[in-house]
């Protein structure tokens, strides 16, 4: 007959831990291991990785997206939109923030124009762009400029991604001021457009189809053109401020987003949040170097 090989099989699970695993003693984080801020001034993330911010740092609303500082540099504008949204405003000089204004919805886009005197927000989902005025470092109640009619639920994006807003939702976005013209830049990601506005006439004078999904705008020094980064085409747009035609597209890297301009503006800088890099772009060659 066969010897009984059980207890040589029980022995092998044993050792293996099959049949009866290892416990653990159950550990509770310490202070000094949750996330949060630490004594010594350092960010802990839930990670375990640390930042240690340079400068001091002033409480604002959560996901903080959009950032304006006023041209006298007193005052900094930021939108933030994840939970409570709004725009939150900061006392430079005190280092406080000294009033945060609850909205509907916002996004990205916030610009001082009107020498300081008026704020523009991009108001998310609601198809509006906000304007405050501003008096002593306080933002007053809004007018609005209409980008599009008010949204309804339902529909999907262009691309075929549903979301939960209807087909009119067109979402403004980034936005750039032309202080001369009076002209205010706005971009809009549902109908991938970039829409001119008339500040003072509070309208719309022209929406500029881009043909790829905008993340931002940025008007040129001297006016003459309107530089978007197209997130989803991997493409800088540099729109002629005349014609308000496309000039040209130039490739830059994955998933463009903010932009600046040198300050003789030969160049435009790109950077490109898919790949953790900045492409600089010559205007007089259109190569990114």
């Amino acid at each position: 007959m066969p010897r009984n090989r059980t207890p040589v099989l029980i022995a092998i699970a044993l050792s293996l831990g099959v049949l009866s695993p290892p416990v653990w003693p159950a550990t509770t984080p310490t202070p000094r291991d949750t996330p949060g801020r630490t004594s010594d001034g350092r960010i802990r993330l839930p990670n375990g990785w640390f930042l240690s911010p340079a400068g001091n740092q002033v409480k604002v609303g959560d996901f903080p997206l959009g950032l304006a500082i006023s041209p006298d540099g007193r005052l900094a504008a930021v939108t933030h939109s994840w939970r409570d949204k709004g725009l939150d405003l900061v006392d430079l000089e005190r280092g406080v923030r000294v009033q945060n204004v609850k909205l509907t919805d916002t996004y990205l886009g916030v610009t001082f124009i009107d020498g300081g005197a008026t704020l523009a927000v991009a108001a998310g989902h609601t198809n509006r762009v906000l304007l405050f005025p501003v008096r002593d470092g306080r933002a007053g109640s809004a007018d609005t400029i209409a980008i599009g009619p008010p949204w309804t639920s339902g529909g999907q994006y262009p691309q075929g991604k549903k979301l939960e807003y209807g087909p009119t939702a067109i979402w403004p976005t980034g936005m750039s001021a032309d202080e001369p013209t009076h002209r205010l830049f706005v971009v809009s990601r549902r109908d991938s457009a970039l829409n001119v506005c008339d500040t003072r006439g509070r309208k719309v004078l022209k929406r500029i189809p881009l043909g790829a999904v905008p993340y931002t705008c940025l008007s040129s020094r001297d006016g003459a053109f309107i530089f978007v980064s197209l997130w989803s085409s991997a493409e800088l747009a540099v729109v002629d401020a005349g014609s308000f035609q496309i000039a040209k597209r130039i490739a830059v890297g994955q998933h463009p987003t903010d932009l600046a301009e040198s300050p003789d503006g030969q160049r435009v800088f790109v950077a490109n949040a898919n790949e953790n890099t900045v492409s600089v772009v010559d205007l007089a060659s259109d190569q990114v170097g």
